[in-house]
């Protein structure tokens, strides 16, 4: 899980550059900023949603 989360933080970094290098464009500002409402959203209901799921799968008989 540790290499998980450190390659997806090399990732983002990487992302990071490549956005900062292509300079702006409207459609590339448009999708940062949809990224950036939705992302802390989607990631939190998918850690609710992993959690009770291994809640229901421990107290499956």
């Amino acid at each position: 899980m540790a290499g998980t989360l450190a390659l997806a933080g090399m990732l983002l970094l990487h992302v990071k550059d490549r956005i900062k290098e292509a300079g702006y464009h409207p459609r590339l500002s448009r999708l940062v900023g949809t990224a950036s409402r939705i992302g802390p959203v989607a990631t939190s209901a998918l850690v609710v949603v992993v959690g009770v799921g291994l809640a229901a799968r421990a107290l499956a008989p």
